[in-house]
């Protein structure tokens, strides 16, 4: 950034308005140094606004107390010691360099033009503007080679597109699909995701999709914000799906057997992002032992007329809370043993079998637990005695089927 950072005289954040505020100080880099090799050659750096966070011991605990593992790493806390979470830190603190008080637009601009100047470059500085335009706007992502730039200028010269290759090929589908995992086009994540997707790995993994007939819609969705992690994320899904050959694994040909598809799949994950593989494994291992058979939950549910075209509506958009929210679901309703616990009971007394309720809850995702809880709160007391809004519409002669039947599909919105 051009802008500075304000440090007193010691070095250390000079008070700010934000809510727990901390004088953290920081050390001038010395870009002499080994560490700091590959900082010598810019050009157009500011050598004497560079900075990292101090090694001073107060400053190192704070951040450290501060700093939150990823969303994918604190997956993993369980199996990381408290030593190795500091050593994650430790490493992330020492790659953090501040760079302030650089050059704006305007500037960075003059400097390339007076290098130019200087160089035996035999191109303008609007010429080179030109060539790097190109080469960013290409997706290629091959390193601009002496060749590259010497193709790319003879395109301007005689006015022709760049781009008539990547034209040629018709990847507006793969084009569309990264947008919608990655984020928006013209951005680094965006262009590696697309490279993996027509050069890479990710090729021949869209070839078996489209050939097993995935609509790719389904698989963009689940993906959905994984954003720099896209080709990890893509790739550890298409494994969990299809195998070194491209054959469906035991998990798709499970799930196809009873009769759930990826679209089914995609509506309860969606927008799982960087998270996907693991959210369809977790929620894959609690319907399914390793040998495709269903474990006690969906047994128990089947028996209550719960299938699972009926469990992917009420988990509708859970994402990658999908599996928790089924499992929280579940142990409303029922104990270890499968056996009914007193609510459901209450339900079936008035009338009420989960087949209706599944109606109600339909679309309530992550939040299908609390939306269930809080709905029979509001018709039950905790000894299953009818609340007065029972009663009031009782004399009213509308009793819990009536009232089922108003709120189908009300979802977590069911007892607001």
């Amino acid at each position: 950034t051009n802008a500075d950072l304000d440090l007193s005289e010691e070095k250390k954040l000079k008070k700010g308005h934000s809510k727990g505020f901390y004088p953290l100080k920081f050390d001038s880099i010395d870009i002499q140094k080994k560490k700091y090799k590959s900082l010598r050659n810019c050009l157009c750096i500011n050598k004497n606004g560079l900075y990292q966070f101090s090694q001073e011991e107060i400053t190192r605990e704070k951040l450290l107390s501060l700093l939150k593992l990823s969303p994918s790493l604190q997956k993993e806390k369980g199996k990381l010691s408290n030593e190795n979470e500091k050593e994650t830190k430790e490493k992330f603190l020492g790659k953090l360099i501040f760079a302030v008080n650089q050059p704006n637009k305007e500037e960075l601009s003059g400097i390339i033009r007076d290098e130019i100047g200087k160089s035996n470059v035999p191109y303008s500085y609007e010429e080179l503007y030109e060539i790097v335009l190109r080469w960013l706007e290409s997706h290629e992502l091959i390193s601009i080679t002496e060749r590259k730039i010497k193709e790319l200028y003879e395109d301007i010269k005689n006015n022709r597109s760049s781009y008539q290759e990547i034209q040629n090929k018709d990847i507006n589908e793969e084009i569309k699909f990264a947008k919608s995992i990655a984020g928006r086009e013209e951005t680094p994540r965006f262009d590696r995701f697309l490279d993996f997707l027509i050069k890479g790995e990710g090729k021949k993994c869209l070839e078996v999709l489209k050939r097993e007939g995935v609509n790719l819609t389904n698989m963009s969705s689940i993906l959905s914000r994984a954003g720099a992690l896209a080709p990890k994320a893509f790739r550890d899904l298409y494994d969990l799906w299809f195998n070194v050959e491209g054959k469906k694994t035991q998990y798709l040909k499970t799930l196809e057997k009873e009769g759930t598809n990826l679209a089914n799949i995609s509506s309860i994950l969606s927008r799982a992002g960087a998270n996907a593989p693991e959210a369809f494994k977790d929620l894959y291992d609690l319907w399914f032992d390793t040998e495709g058979n269903k474990k006690q939950y969906l047994k128990t549910l089947e028996k209550e007329g719960i299938n699972l075209s009926n469990i992917s509506s009420i988990l509708h958009g859970a994402g990658a809370n999908a599996a928790k929210a089924f499992k929280d679901l579940y142990d409303f309703w029922f104990d270890t043993e499968g056996s009914r616990k007193q609510c459901l009971k209450t339900l079936e007394e008035n009338g009420i079998s989960l087949p209706n309720m599944s109606g109600i809850l339909s679309r309530a995702g992550a939040n299908a637990a609390k939306a269930f809880k809080d709905l029979y709160d509001l018709w039950f007391n905790t000894k299953g005695k009818k609340t007065k809004y029972l009663k009031t519409l009782e004399e009213k002669r509308i009793d819990l089927i009536n009232v089922s039947s108003i709120l189908g599909g009300a979802g977590a919105n069911a007892a607001k």
